[in-house]
């Protein structure tokens, strides 16, 4: 077990950062939200949001 543990042990660089996170896009994700006041400043804050 330990040696499993000590797997996960990893420290990635800046540049490892951005490797690994260029192929993916953001995501917003409103699932739960019901509140029109929360919503509508939810769109107000993100880009290209349809109203």
């Amino acid at each position: 077990m330990e040696e499993y543990i000590a797997s996960v042990d990893v420290e990635l660089t800046p540049d490892d950062v951005r490797e690994l996170e260029a192929p993916y896009t953001r995501r917003y994700d409103w699932q739960g939200i019901s509140d029109e006041a929360e919503l509508e400043a939810i769109r107000r804050r993100v880009p290209g949001m349809a109203l």
